[in-house]
């Protein structure tokens, strides 16, 4: 045995391997509580993006949504274009790592400030931490009501 098999007990881990585990993946419901903001990109440059944060219940932000918002008729970017797969891409990537626990406030450590992902991550950062992410439970159950009296069927 070596002096250095000595000094560690346990085996190094492979290369590429994570020093430590990731959580488990928290999913959230099929149905959840949301909201959407309109944030103009680079300002006075009159494009603008709705983000959609998606929440769990206990008011932690799960997803993050990016989307243009065409402006007299004007799409910021074509539907379909690779500019319009890589920010979906980039929504996907943050929410897949909310999802994996890293809260907003640290993933805007690994983001460039003026990008619109950056963006999109302050906009769930503030909705996390004001707690706007919180399903106010009395409007919920005055539509479960409603649901249920249109249609004979509670609300799942």
């Amino acid at each position: 045995m070596t002096d250095l098999q000595q000094l560690s007990p346990e085996p190094a881990a492979p290369s590429g391997a994570l020093a430590t585990p990731l959580a488990a993946r928290r999913r959230l419901r099929s149905r959840r509580w949301h909201r959407i903001e309109r944030i103009e990109h680079e300002k006075d440059s009159g494009r603008f993006f709705d983000v959609t944060v998606g929440f769990y219940d206990d008011g932690l932000a799960g997803e993050i949504f990016i989307d243009p918002v065409a402006d007299h008729g004007r799409i910021t970017f074509k539907v379909g274009s690779e500019i319009e797969g890589e920010i979906d891409n980039q929504a996907e990537l943050a929410s897949r790592l909310l999802q994996f626990g890293i809260r907003p406030a640290q993933l805007t450590h690994f983001c460039t400030p003026g990008t619109l992902l950056r963006a999109a991550i302050d906009v769930a950062e503030r909705l996390e931490t004001t707690r706007e992410g919180l399903c106010p439970e009395q409007p919920l159950a005055a539509v479960r009501d409603l649901t249920q009296a249109w249609t004979g069927r509670p609300l799942e």
